[in-house]
């Protein structure tokens, strides 16, 4: 018993360091969205998205958990993402109410009714859900307008790369102390 626990041991560190790693670092998503009227003949956006990783409870009375978005790229039907829209009082903005819903990704892995406002060149898109906290459509509406086209969105956490050295971190002294305990137990 005391070999085991002694081979248990160094795993175990390898687990608690690997997930200091992760501790404050900032969260990728991968996001896509196409209209649906046309399959993405009019409306074809993909890229990244940046959130903190400090997650915010109740996002603006909803129930639901969130995260804050930071920085956007991308391409929206080919020209460049060139920033997010964190002004609420911006002349073409819908979102033109609390801050607190600007720009925020709810857990579940929708955005919030006040959305995502984000620019390309001179004009703005906001890509928002409906029927909040779950469930409804998604919808972008371009420049300050209210006309809410339906989106197909895809949304999928990446894994930084720390994530994929912690996992190497407890992975490789598990196999290590199995193999260990292996030999020693043919050795016995």
């Amino acid at each position: 018993m005391q070999n085991i626990t002694k081979w248990v041991r160094f795993p175990l560190i390898a687990l608690i360091a690997a997930l200091g790693f992760q501790a404050h670092a900032d969260l990728s998503w991968s996001f896509s969205y196409k209209d649906i009227q046309t399959g993405g003949q009019s409306i074809d956006v993909s890229g990244t998205l940046t959130t903190t990783s400090v997650l915010i409870n109740d996002v603006g009375g909803t129930g639901v958990s969130g995260y804050e978005i930071v920085s956007i790229s991308g391409t929206r039907n080919g020209l460049a993402i060139t920033g997010l829209n964190d002004d609420v009082n911006s002349p073409n903005s819908i979102i033109r109410n609390d801050v607190e819903f600007d720009n925020m990704l709810l857990v579940p892995g929708q955005f919030d009714y006040f959305g995502l406002s984000y620019f390309v060149g001179a004009n703005e898109y906001n890509l928002f859900s409906q029927n909040n906290p779950l469930g409804g459509g998604d919808y972008e509406a371009p420049n300050g307008t209210f006309d809410y086209v339906p989106v197909e969105l895809t949304l999928t956490a990446v894994p930084e790369p720390s994530t994929i050295f912690a996992g190497a971190l407890l992975v490789l002294p598990l196999g290590i102390s199995a193999v260990r305990i292996l030999r020693s137990r043919r050795s016995a």
